[in-house]
């Protein structure tokens, strides 16, 4: 904000020259009335103006006796900041590593208007390797929950933001039991399921299914306590083939249904890891029906049938030996089946008394007879017919006549179906013929063969499969598969207990060696606002605290972000302490509410509770972590604790790491030396994989942080160049000497040197040489000039004379020009070996000018009062503007904790003594400028080190009243309406802005309403409107819960 200083003479143009025509009239009786003209009036004017020249300088005297007085104290304007960018570098094709130097210089071309490219350096060396991350999975196992994020965290994401440590997917805990001959039966109408189990175990909900060939299908839902048979009605279910785990078979899958939990207590709807079962022995065996099927193949002696016509069995002329061969390979191959043959016979057979069928089957070494009911020679009778057959052993597959299959066969081994043609001697009684041979006549006998006639023919078969051995084992856990043998754990999870844990599984070519080389890994995390909620859910992850036998309420808020009116279902799950959860709630569209969960913790409750809150609207389900810790209220200044572990082979050992994110909540690198026992290993599925986790071991989080990217081969650089061993000149031994750096600014943090003997001795900066003594190595520099100066010998030593000085590092750059957008950094400035391109991934930011000379006149005054010591309210306030250029507004609340309620107001509470607030502005045009967390934690951190540290400090963003106009306006003119409508809309917009509105365009005060009155003015003054009919304001605070007295965290 400028210094309004006032003007010692404050005569216009216009005034000095009515003063001037005055003395004329005193002094030569000049008519005063008469305006100057020809010589005079350009005389005049000349004599006017330098007049106006000299009052300017004079108005300028009281600035510049000021700012002499801040330079006589020693301040300084503030230099340029150097914009900061993460630059990924790309290898060449075929290298596996390159090193990148501290100090490489990468530069965007020059914009519009510019002529020289805009050069970043790298801050630290970086190792250029062909390690790359392949996945990014939250595993939660206490509420045995994952997400898979592999897809989202790298170079080509979107913009989408993924929440570290939210897991909404459930576990799946399965095992898969192959078995081809049973499950591939047609007719399949029962299996019987033996589980054997090595010792009883609480309630295990299983859910059977099997492969249909497009999905799973469920079979049936059942309880495990113990060894027992499950009978599943499967309804001729046929399982399909399908691969598991590249093993393609016939499965039966059978799912856990309750999650399993790490937890000590058992929770709601989840077993305890200690507490699953161990299978020592399986048997499965069916009962298989069918109906009404047709034989494969059909044969009458070595002649083919067709089973679509009607037909004779033995021919039309039978005989024995004549045979019938039926085929078929679905119900024929099982020993013990059951068969009904269904015939339709078209004719009543003629059959003899000695006729005999034989009914047989083809067991592998001969033709076994078969055991029939009713008689064997049921094909006689004409009409519907049944014969049934019992195979008493194992069929096997016989080539006949050229076809391979399960037969059976009934043939003729006595007797027939009539005879053949014939002649018959017959003797007379002599009467006829004198003689013997007269007496003989031969009479001639027709064939008498009436075949059976089979119109249709198909039949019913029945079995009970038994005790068929498991073919394969394959269990699914963890997201990871193993094949198994009997006997078997079927559920795990992970033998090494952890909360919640992000794991990154990175490949590493095999010819590379990373020992003692560090790799980095850059973080791109998103910068989570003050109050800023996730739609439709928020918080996503609630962390209350309280006392044993207090009922801790959680606070939680719904957003319909569609355009019409949604219902939402809410269940409450998988929580041991007791808790209650609305069962729905209906928002209209862009609504948002507010519902509370009361959690009662037990009186001899200790640790933590967490549970499940399930929200679903139609097929889309969102979930977020209800957590409940017994804890003392000091907790909640407790910050998050991660600890990274890496894989050696055999365990999970801890990994030191260097973290520029903290914990993940802001943009960085973290950088870590990969340990040589660091093997890889197949972990959720993904095999061959290098991994590190973070575990979520305490603390908590204000807001679940969120990434957006997680990239390797990635280096922050700062715009700026550096320059070194640069000579500055030779020391003459007198006092006060100065010189000058051939580039500036300077940015903080050069390091000068002067030679004294044989030595390069390091002096260092001060701001002034008031507090210097004489033997004191102490310099002053101007950053924005680069001018240096030592001291008088009294105060602050005279270097040498003849030594020589040097800059041995200084930097310079900064300005906003280095403010880059994405993609446009792709310039390498040297080459670098095996080393192809680079890019910024994230726009460059954070660079800005030097400090303008009235932000200077502004600030130094109160620097100078506060000595960068937070005492006064005032002295916080100015200290939160000084944190970060990004704050615009500062307001102190001492006494109260704005943190723990929001809407605290001072004549409603008691003071609370040690508690102070600081109320943040950032500065940005969006239209509820609200404080990341990141400067809410940076502005917190600068004020802690410039407070008593027995103070608890609080800095929060502010709350805003949402001001609702509605007002009748009158045009001048009708067709005008929707224009002034749309003027009065924006004008409204730009007035109620909180940093940018108001009359004079410098935003609202804390605490400042619009008064009906300002709207009238405001309004009216708006081209084409004739007057206001009437006005009326609603006022509204900012949606915001006031909690309960056990404080929230989210």
């Amino acid at each position: 904000m400028k210094k309004v200083t006032p003007n010692l003479d404050r005569r216009t143009q216009t005034e000095l020259m009515s003063q001037l025509q005055e003395l004329f009239a005193d002094s030569f009786n000049w008519d005063a009335t008469k305006a100057p003209e020809g010589n005079l009036a350009a005389v005049t004017g000349v004599f006017i103006h330098f007049c106006e020249t000299i009052i300017q300088r004079l108005n300028q005297v009281p600035d510049k006796n000021f700012l002499a007085f801040l330079d006589l104290l020693g301040a300084d304007r503030l230099p340029p900041q150097p914009a900061r960018v993460p630059l990924t570098f790309f290898l060449a094709k075929g290298s596996t590593i390159g090193i990148v130097p501290t100090g490489t210089q990468v530069a965007a071309p020059p914009t519009a208007g510019e002529e020289e490219p805009v050069i970043y350096e790298t801050e630290r060396p970086l190792v250029v390797t062909a390690t790359e991350l392949k996945s990014a999975i939250v595993r939660d196992l206490e509420l045995d929950r994952f997400q898979d994020y592999s897809e989202d965290l790298d170079m080509n994401s979107s913009d989408a933001w993924v929440s570290v440590f939210q897991g909404d997917r459930v576990i799946a805990h399965r095992f898969y039991l192959a078995q081809d001959e049973l499950l591939s039966l047609p007719g399949l109408q029962t299996i019987r399921l033996e589980v054997g189990l090595a010792a009883s175990i609480p309630p295990h909900t299983l859910l059977w299914e099997y492969w249909d060939g497009d999905r799973y299908r469920v079979l049936q839902t059942t309880t495990l306590t113990q060894s027992t048979t499950f009978t599943f009605t499967t309804r001729d279910v046929i399982a399909k083939p399908t691969k598991v785990q590249d093993v393609n078979k016939r499965w039966l899958r059978c799912s856990l249904v309750e999650g399993i939990t790490i937890a000590t207590s058992p929770k709601a709807g989840m077993v305890q890891n200690t507490q699953l079962p161990t299978i020592r022995k399986l048997a499965i065996e069916g009962d298989v029906n069918r109906s009404n099927i047709r034989f494969d193949a059909a044969f009458v002696n070595q002649s083919p049938v067709d089973l679509n016509k009607p037909f004779q069995p033995f021919g039309d002329r039978p005989k024995i030996g004549d045979t019938l061969y039926l085929a078929s390979r679905e119900g024929l191959a099982w020993q013990n089946t059951t068969i009904t043959l269904n015939l339709n016979l078209g004719i009543t057979a003629r059959r003899d008394n000695a006729l005999q069928l034989a009914w047989e089957f083809w067991n592998g070494q001969s033709w076994q007879a078969v055991s029939v009911n009713p008689a064997p020679d049921v094909l006689t009778n004409a009409g519907d017919r049944a014969v049934t057959l019992l195979l008493p052993s194992s069929p096997k597959l016989l080539a006949l006549n050229g076809v391979e299959n399960y037969w059976i066969r009934v043939r003729i081994v006595a007797g027939g179906y009539g005879s053949e043609a014939g002649f018959q001697l017959r003797i007379t009684d002599g009467r006829e013929a004198r003689d013997t041979l007269l007496r003989q006549i031969i009479d001639f006998t027709p064939a008498t063969f009436l075949a059976p006639l089979i119109n249709t023919i198909n039949f019913n078969y029945s079995l009970t499969v038994p005790n068929q051995p498991i073919a394969q084992v394959i269990t699914e856990n963890n997201l990871s598969y193993k094949t198994l043998s009997i006997p078997f754990s079927p559920f795990e999870t992970d033998p090494t207990p952890n909360g919640i844990a992000l794991h990154l599984g990175f490949q590493r070519p095999k010819a590379i060696a990373l020992i003692n080389q560090p790799l980095s890994l850059f973080v791109q995390a998103a910068a989570a606002k003050y109050q800023e909620r996730d739609i439709p859910l928020s918080p996503r992850h609630s962390q209350r605290y309280g006392e044993p036998n207090a009922v801790i309420t959680h606070t939680f808020w719904i957003t319909n972000p569609s355009a019409t009116a949604q219902t939402y279902q809410i269940v409450l799950i998988q929580t041991n302490w007791p808790g209650t959860a609305p069962a729905q709630m209906t928002l209209n569209a862009g609504q948002s509410r507010s519902f509370t969960i009361p959690i009662t913790i037990p009186q001899t409750a200790t640790g933590h509770d967490r549970a499940i809150l399930s929200l679903t609207s139609g097929t889309q389900t969102i979930t977020a972590l209800v957590e409940t810790i017994v804890e003392d209220g000091q907790v909640l200044n407790r910050q998050p604790q991660l600890k990274w572990q890496y894989w050696n082979g055999k365990t999970w050992n801890n990994l030191t790491v260097e973290d520029e994110t903290k914990q993940l909540t802001r943009s960085g690198l973290i950088t870590l030396l990969p340990p040589e026992d660091w093997t890889s290993q197949d972990l959720f599925g993904k095999s061959d994989l290098h991994w590190l986790r973070s575990i979520w071991e305490s603390g908590s989080y204000e807001v679940t942080p969120k990434i957006k990217r997680l990239l390797t081969n990635t280096m922050l650089a700062s715009q700026t160049t550096t320059l070194q061993s640069e000579p500055l000149g030779v020391s003459d031994g007198m006092n006060d000497q100065r010189f000058k750096t051939t580039q500036f600014p300077v940015l903080t943090g050069q390091q000068l040197e002067v030679q004294e003997g044989d030595n390069w001795i390091p002096w260092q900066e001060v701001p002034d040489f008031y507090g210097s003594q004489g033997s004191d190595r102490h310099y002053t520099l101007n950053h924005l000039t680069g001018d240096l100066q030592f001291g008088g010998g009294s105060n602050g030593r005279v270097p040498p004379p003849g030594s020589n000085l040097r800059m041995t590092q200084y930097q310079t750059g900064g300005g906003d020009r280095g403010n880059r957008p994405t993609r446009e950094i792709t310039q390498l400035k040297t080459t670098i070996p095996y080393v192809d391109r680079v890019i910024n991934l994230e726009p460059a930011a954070g660079g800005a000018n030097a400090e303008s000379l009235e932000a200077f006149m502004d600030r130094a005054p109160k620097v100078i009062r506060h000595g960068n010591r937070a005492v006064t309210v005032e002295d916080f306030e100015d200290l939160a503007l000084l944190a970060s250029p990004a704050v615009a507004r500062a307001r102190c609340v001492p006494l109260l904790n704005l943190k723990r309620d929001p809407l605290a107001i001072a004549p409603n509470n008691a003071p609370q003594l040690g508690e102070v607030s600081v109320i943040i502005v950032p500065n940005t045009i969006e239209r509820l400028p609200n404080p990341s967390l990141e400067l809410i934690e940076r502005v917190k951190t600068y004020l802690e080190a410039h407070c008593s540290p027995t103070l608890n400090l609080s800095v929060v963003g502010p709350l805003y009243i949402e001001v609702s106009v509605t007002v009748e306006i009158v045009p001048v003119s009708l067709s005008l309406s929707g224009t002034v409508e749309r003027q009065a809309q924006e004008t409204l917009s730009r007035f109620l802005h909180p940093l940018t509105g108001g009359f004079d365009g410098k935003g609202w005060f804390f605490g400042r309403r619009p008064h009906r009155s300002d709207l009238y003015a405001l309004l009216e003054s708006i081209p084409n409107i004739d007057h206001i009919h009437s006005l009326r304001v609603t006022p509204t605070i900012q949606n915001h819960p006031r909690p309960n007295p056990s404080h929230s965290q989210h």
